[in-house]
């Protein structure tokens, strides 16, 4: 059996403020212990697809406050 981690870059940007266990720093050492498995790029999915495992509702809210472009703060 093998194991596929899927991650993105655009994972390394996220910034969720000081403090927060969640920061690029974390996602680098996961990803670098990690590193013996097949570590590939996540596609970029659609909203049917989200919405397997997410309301509906919560995806669209998600996606009319995204900016058109660059990065939300």
């Amino acid at each position: 059996m093998s194991t596929v981690i899927l991650s993105h870059p655009s994972c390394l940007k996220h910034e969720p403020g000081p403090g927060h266990p969640e920061k690029p720093e974390r996602l680098e050492k996961v990803l670098a212990a990690l590193h013996r498995y097949d570590i590939r790029q996540s596609p970029t999915a659609d909203p049917d697809q989200i919405t397997r495992a997410h309301d509906p509702r919560y995806v669209a809210r998600v996606i009319g406050n995204a900016p058109q472009s660059g990065l939300f703060s």
